[in-house]
């Protein structure tokens, strides 16, 4: 037997998670003798995402996501190492990318039922915390709905809000690669610096500063990236070019607002400037086919044939956050939430 820490749901959150989480220590058999289909897996990394957010709820409220259960460990995606199989999907000794399903704790046990959500990685030459990000969900939320939604063309203005978050910073990438003119929202001096200098977009600003809507007057706006929702998505309604786009990826500024949630004003803005409004879930868009002319059969498929190995080549850029040790989940999902790092949230086990 080995200790377990584990994260579990410890409390429905009305605002801010604070002490919504809490670690526990369990005991784990290594030694079971497995039945068919179970294997047992050392947790290397995981991943934290906004919309785990929305699983701190009430399990009467019905949304496109199962609710935590309290007293029960959370899951999302990471990377296990397989110590012991009786299962032909989990080779021993190998690394897999688990995209959902995957436990807070330092060691899981799973079953066939858990397959389909695992790929092996052991042989990717890449950090693991760029599989989690740039080329797990928070990639692929950024190539799909780029690729298959916003539809850029060159010379079009967009404005992505939360510009230097994990989705944020493929996204203002892909756009420039394309010749779109990208306008940046986020939220300290330090990642306006990173998305002029690094990312490339033609201008940034620190929406805690500057008068979101002077700039996107200044600048012009054909396209919303959403992100955070709230004053900032009444702000663009106003500002937005006439058959403008906006497409709804997040709200991270009312996940914490619980009944004070922010109250959109002018959403006939929608009708007056005959704007498109599209919201979207990315596993929806992965086994589409590409909009666009492509080799691949998939969007999914030219994804990972190309995404991967341009990171490789340096002709994209990836920021990550890593945390050590599980204990640290409650403080960097806060961080994530208030914004107060940038690049892909990840905790190092």
């Amino acid at each position: 037997m080995v200790s377990n820490k584990t994260v579990v749901f410890d409390s429905i959150p009305k605002h801010e998670p604070v002490d919504s989480l809490k670690v526990v220590t369990q005991q784990f058999d290594l030694d079971r003798q497995l039945a068919h289909g179970e294997a047992i897996l050392k947790v290397e990394m995981l991943s934290l995402d906004p919309y785990m957010r929305s699983r701190m709820r009430d399990p009467s409220i019905e949304t496109y996501v199962p609710p935590f259960t309290l007293g029960e460990p959370i899951d999302n995606g990471g990377v296990v190492t397989v110590l012991k199989s009786n299962n032909a999907h989990f080779k021993v000794d190998r690394k897999y990318y688990a995209g959902f399903t995957l436990p807070f704790s330092e060691y899981a046990l799973v079953t066939e039922a858990s397959n389909a959500f695992y790929t092996d990685i052991t042989d990717a030459d890449l950090p693991i915390e760029t599989l989690i990000g740039a080329c797990g969900l928070p990639g692929k939320t950024a190539y799909h709905s780029y690729k298959q939604l916003v539809r850029g063309k060159a010379g079009e203005k967009i404005f992505i809000s939360a510009a230097s978050g994990a989705i944020g910073q493929m996204l203002c990438q892909l756009c420039k690669m394309d010749g779109l003119k990208v306008l940046a929202a986020v939220g300290s001096d330090e990642k306006v610096d990173y998305c002029e200098k690094t990312l490339g977009v033609d201008r940034a600003f620190n929406y805690k500063k500057s008068d979101t809507r002077k700039e996107l007057a200044a600048f012009g706006c054909d396209i919303f990236y959403d992100n955070v929702g709230g004053k900032m998505l009444e702000d663009v309604l106003d500002q937005i070019n006439v058959y403008g786009r906006v497409i709804c990826c997040g709200q991270i500024a009312t996940y914490n607002s619980g009944a004070e949630a922010y109250g959109i004003k002018n959403t006939f803005q929608i009708v007056a400037k005959r704007l498109s409004f599209q919201g979207f879930i990315t596993f929806e868009l992965i086994p589409q086919k590409p909009f666009h002319e492509s080799k691949y059969n998939t969007i999914e498929e030219e994804f990972m044939a190309t995404i991967p190995s341009m990171i490789k080549e340096g002709k994209l850029d990836v920021k990550n956050h890593v945390y050590n040790g599980i204990e640290a989940t409650s403080q960097a999902f806060l961080d994530l939430l208030r914004g107060d790092k940038h690049g892909k949230t990840v905790i190092q086990l």
